[in-house]
């Protein structure tokens, strides 16, 4: 058996970049995983690849009901949630701060910084009552740049980092 068999993930943005090679790593590890993303043809086109191990969710971290679904997904599937890896992002608000449309900066936020807190809350609703889970949080470089002239990742960034050191 591989270092991860029998584990169960909901890894989010996982249908490109780290969140698909993590996909990737996991289930040829042993890991059940379910694929949790907005980009549904590439995400079944994977799922299709990995055969059994892995489940495609049509799944927009800024939306509750969708990052809940897919959380129920691993359970209702695999029989539980063991890890939760939280990769889904937003290219987002990229300019000067005043060229920067606020609308966008809003979705820029929204993606990863309410994705994050809705992925660990509902993780942790399966994951507190079963004794155990791991949950990954990940963000890009961009937002620890302090020259970096894109407000939008970097305040989304650090709020993943208030999230990930948090122990409530």
């Amino acid at each position: 058996m591989s270092r991860l068999g029998g584990c169960r993930a909901v890894i989010t943005g996982a249908a490109s970049g780290i969140g698909e090679a993590t996909t990737r790593l996991f289930v040829g590890e042993g890991v059940a995983v379910v694929m949790a993303d907005l980009d549904d043809d590439r995400g079944k086109r994977i799922v299709d690849e990995l055969g059994e191990q892995a489940r495609f969710v049509h799944t927009d971290v800024s939306q509750e009901q969708d990052v809940e679904a897919a959380v129920a997904a691993a359970v209702d599937t695999f029989g539980g949630l063991d890890c939760l890896f939280n990769k889904a992002g937003h290219p987002g608000s990229v300019g000067g701060i005043e060229d920067v449309d606020t609308a966008l900066f809003d979705r820029t936020l929204a993606m990863p910084l309410r994705g994050v807190f809705r992925g660990i809350r509902a993780a942790a609703r399966v994951m507190r009552p079963q004794g155990h889970g791991s949950i990954i949080n990940t963000s890009s470089w961009p937002g620890w740049r302090r020259t970096s002239p894109w407000p939008g990742p970097q305040a989304d960034n650090r709020a993943d980092t208030a999230h990930t050191e948090s122990r409530n």
